[in-house]
């Protein structure tokens, strides 16, 4: 109901009337609504103020919640641990690979394609591997084909 709301689907776009919904089912746990307001927190979106430190709360429990369904908060929080957030949020390569590894294990190709970089270059403070790089990049490969089946 959140995303018809917020896009207009079947019904007129009201943001207040998404955040409503979005909230109440991030409240019962949803991954997915979690995640959502993760992004709208961080980037000020869908009226609600820009506070990072929201965004970051959302997107813990998000990531408490995930499932092969919902991953992409794993993933997000291993960006923001990557890069990290002034006052907010430390930068800590060993959780970000980690994270990264979850959401992987879940099938997110896009995290996948990530620790393949990781391994082969060295970064974040993982080993330069080659079979580990090569066994993260085929998964990433295998994932998308897998979807566009």
């Amino acid at each position: 109901a959140g995303t018809c709301c917020e896009n207009g689907c079947g019904c007129r776009r009201e943001s207040a009337k998404a955040v409503q919904f979005y909230k109440k089912a991030a409240a019962a746990g949803h991954p997915g609504a979690l995640y959502r307001l993760r992004i709208a927190e961080l980037n000020g979106e869908l009226g609600l103020s820009k506070s990072p430190k929201e965004g970051v709360k959302y997107l813990k429990r998000s990531a408490e919640h995930a499932t092969a369904e919902f991953p992409h908060a794993l993933h997000e929080l291993a960006l923001l641990h990557e890069r990290g957030i002034d006052n907010v949020l430390f930068v800590d390569y060993e959780y970000a690979a980690e994270l990264l590894a979850q959401a992987a294990e879940l099938g997110y190709a896009p995290s996948a394609y990530r620790l393949g970089e990781c391994y082969e270059y060295g970064k974040m403070g993982c080993p330069q591997d080659p079979a580990l790089s090569i066994h993260y990049y085929v998964s990433r490969v295998l994932l998308l084909s897998a979807c566009a089946s």
